[in-house]
């Protein structure tokens, strides 16, 4: 039988993703920034005093930075609850963790990508079909425990802090 915890407050969730989601979009969206901006100009006809000086090495540095910028993301994204003692920046700054239903320990690698990969699926297919970025939140808002699908597959929960030690390990 899975023990559960207290659910964990809805507006601390939803905080904590907001801060995790800009830890992991920032550095991209700085990065498409930089690269569009002066194409942007350029083609409709407003070019920058500065064109001249956005030379080669430029244009590789930000090339390079695009990947780099996603594959932060997709990682931090995926694995960001297996930080520290089961929280991701976000939830360390909100008072929140996630711990493992089966052994009551902080949430690991294996657990917070099992967690994540439905959500962050969601919201990639989200941006084409935006009704999909919607199931996860609802499986919160529904769910007694304050579970959604992502939690269910990796056997996790996302806790208060002050209530880690609500079970012992067994």
């Amino acid at each position: 039988m899975i023990r559960y915890y207290p659910p964990a407050s809805l507006g601390r969730r939803l905080a904590a993703a907001l801060v995790d989601t800009l830890i992991a979009a920032l550095p991209l969206m700085a990065t498409v920034a930089l690269i569009l901006a002066p194409l942007i100009k350029i083609v409709a006809g407003l070019e920058p005093l500065w064109a001249d000086q956005f030379i080669t090495e430029t244009v590789i540095i930000l090339y390079t930075a695009l990947p780099l910028s996603f594959c932060w993301f997709c990682y931090y994204l995926l694995l960001r609850d297996s930080f520290g003692r089961g929280q991701s920046w976000g939830k360390k700054i909100c008072g929140l963790m996630v711990m493992d239903l089966a052994n009551h320990q902080p949430c690991d690698r294996k657990g917070s990508f099992g967690r994540n990969y439905l959500g962050f699926s969601l919201a990639l297919f989200g941006l084409v079909l935006p009704a999909l970025a919607l199931i996860e939140p609802l499986c919160i808002i529904l769910s007694e425990q304050g579970l959604r699908t992502g939690d269910r597959w990796a056997g996790t929960q996302v806790i208060n802090y002050q209530d880690r030690n609500y079970y012992s390990a067994p």
